[in-house]
């Protein structure tokens, strides 16, 4: 017949505790968290960081003054189409002498003389209108331009910000188990003096903690430089210790993992993104500079207006004499360029060339952007898979201490041992950090990708057009 003991420190009713806490802890995970949650619905302190470097971060600045230069562009385009007016005046005074023989003749005079000119482009083919369109399309591409950046800035934002969370919770494991270290040192050092020790043990130790030491202040450095790096990217002026925490919530995936999303992408959704519309945009320039370069050996109409005025006084000889002439004119006018050297045909080709470019750009960039997105939907997938290993990895670490807190309790294990299985929960935490942040990063990188990132309403009306 076969039987079996349970061996010491090991009760079947501490296994069995084990078990339940580590089935509980992967039940409490299915029912926590939102489905393919993002960090900052985890992280409360991450959504006013997101929202600062969307509106004042040095990125979004740089971005914002470009599109203010593209709307500026456009009164210049429109200011083409629009009558010219030009004020000219002065006031002179003249003196001219003449000598004939024996004769001089001096006469002065002075007088205010201006003229006001009117200048109206009448038809110049449709190339006015082109440019003042191009202008517009150059404004509608800084905006996307500013999306997008914005897109991926938050995307950064996000990463960096649980690289802070998981430097956090590694360095709490460190600190513990530094503490740990230093306590065993201090009980070798009291072996050492009992004689149940030796002097090359101790040094050994002593090395092992001074190296234990150097790496924990390297990562409360390295967490500090990381802190730095954060605050200029999103335009912070300050970020408080307390808003980034040691731990991350588990976030709980959705069952398809962004199915959906995915299809709706893949039908035509790269295209509508803020970079697949920059190079439907920029088609649409080049074909405007096409149609102006068209024009290049076109006569250009205008009409002019004139109205001139001079009041004049001479003087001479003992002799006054007034004169005031006004004069009104009006003109018709043409420019037009016969032959400038093959000019306009090279601008016509380097139109041209131009769409080509843009074309196969929007090709290749909904081509691989499709990829991209299959890529990342399955790298969530992967994400999730590891999750849940490490979940249940930490369940199990936490059965672990339950199971040595009770044999504790029972007088079947040392302080030593609880101490133990408190520094494997922390390493399984650390672990699951980790793991949570792969999958947040992962499921944010798809998100934003297929444009489903909700971070992105943030943006004023004016930087989506």
């Amino acid at each position: 017949m076969f039987s079996h003991r349970w061996p010491l420190p090991f009760p079947p009713r501490a296994l069995l505790l084990a078990v339940v806490v580590a089935v509980g802890a992967t039940e409490a995970r299915a029912q926590t968290g939102a489905p393919g949650a993002l960090a900052e619905e985890l992280l409360p302190g991450l959504a006013p960081i997101l929202r600062r470097a969307v509106e004042r971060s040095p990125d979004a600045i740089k971005r914002g003054l470009e599109l203010e230069q593209a709307e500026a562009r456009t009164y210049v385009s429109r200011g083409a189409m629009l009558p010219n007016l030009a004020v000219n005046g002065r006031y002179g005074v003249n003196q001219a002498s003449t000598t004939s023989g024996t004769n001089q003749i001096t006469n002065n005079s002075s007088g205010f003389y201006y003229d006001v000119g009117l200048n109206q482009p009448l038809y110049h083919w449709g190339a006015l209108q082109a440019q003042a369109d191009i202008d517009q399309i150059g404004v509608k591409i800084a905006a996307r331009e500013y999306a997008d950046a914005a897109r991926l800035l938050v995307g950064q934002v996000r990463a960096r910000y649980l690289e802070l969370v998981t430097k956090k919770s590694a360095l709490r494991r460190d600190q513990f188990q530094f503490e740990l270290a230093t306590k065993g040192f201090a009980a070798l050092e009291d072996q050492l003096a009992a004689g149940r020790a030796t002097a090359a043990e101790v040094a050994a130790a002593r090395v092992g903690l001074q190296m234990a030491r150097l790496g924990l202040d390297q990562k409360l450095a390295d967490l500090a430089y990381a802190k730095r790096v954060l605050q200029r990217l999103a335009g912070l002026d300050d970020l408080p210790d307390d808003t980034i925490p040691a731990q991350l919530p588990t976030p709980a995936p959705a069952a398809d993992r962004g199915e959906g999303m995915l299809r709706a992408f893949l039908g035509g959704g790269a295209t509508e993104t803020d970079r697949g519309r920059v190079f439907t945009l920029g088609i649409a320039r080049a074909e405007l500079d096409f149609r102006i370069a068209k024009t290049g050996l076109y006569p250009k109409f205008f009409l002019n207006l004139s109205h001139n005025v001079s009041n004049s006084t001479q003087a001479g000889f003992g002799v006054l004499h007034q004169e005031a002439i006004a004069q009104n004119s009006v003109s018709l006018g043409v420019n037009w360029t016969v032959f400038d050297g093959l000019a306009t045909r090279g601008r016509t080709r380097e139109a041209l060339a131009r769409k080509r470019v843009n074309e196969r750009q929007l090709q290749t960039y909904v081509e691989a952007t499709a990829d991209a997105a299959q890529n990342l939907r399955q790298l969530a997938d992967f994400a999730a898979r590891a999750l849940d290993f490490a979940e249940n990895a930490l369940g199990g670490a936490r059965g672990n201490l339950a199971v040595a807190k009770e044999n504790l309790a029972r007088g079947h294990a040392a302080p030593d041992d609880v101490a133990a299985a408190d520094a494997g929960v922390l390493a399984a935490e650390t672990t699951a950090v980790l793991a949570r942040a792969e999958f947040l990063n992962r499921w944010a990188d798809f998100v934003s990708l297929v444009g489903a990132d909700p971070v992105m309403k943030l943006l004023p009306p004016r930087y989506v057009r």
